[in-house]
């Protein structure tokens, strides 16, 4: 599911500059870069399809050029945002790891200090909720282990 994703996003953001990039929960920047593509397209299209006479060409080549730049920025932000996510996911495990590692051992500081920092990371995963719920239960805190 998971690769299936990771290639629709691909795929729109090669289409549609920015798109990509929205499916990664990147949507702010992913949604400025569309529209600003889809601006400079728009004049693009009307100076070389639908009104040639009415538009200037070096209007035209300037917003092919902008429209250009704006695809090739947003290929670049979605091939960086790409190894970010594989690098969080690494630092993620690890602290997992850890976490797990110093939970089972009954060191609770050093587990704390791993789970708030993987939250730190990524606040949706669910592994990091379930050991920040049994660190609570194990300091006796249960209304915060329920939350967790």
């Amino acid at each position: 599911m998971a690769a299936l994703r990771e290639a629709l996003s691909w795929f729109l953001n090669l289409i549609l500059p920015g798109a990509g990039l929205i499916l990664r929960r990147r949507e702010w920047l992913g949604f400025f870069l569309a529209i600003v593509f889809g601006i400079w397209g728009n004049i693009v299209l009307a100076g070389w399809l639908i009104a040639p006479a009415a538009i200037p060409a070096w209007l035209t080549d300037l917003a092919f050029l902008f429209a250009v730049l704006t695809w090739i920025t947003a290929q670049f932000l979605f091939r960086r945002q790409g190894l970010s996510q594989v690098q969080c996911a690494n630092d993620v495990s690890t602290l997992l790891r850890e976490a797990r590692r110093a939970l089972d051992s009954g060191e609770v500081e050093p587990a704390r200090t791993c789970i708030e920092s993987g939250l730190a990371i990524d606040e949706e995963n669910v592994e990091l909720h379930a050991l920040e719920a049994r660190l609570l239960a194990l300091e006796g805190s249960e209304v915060g282990a329920r939350r967790a």
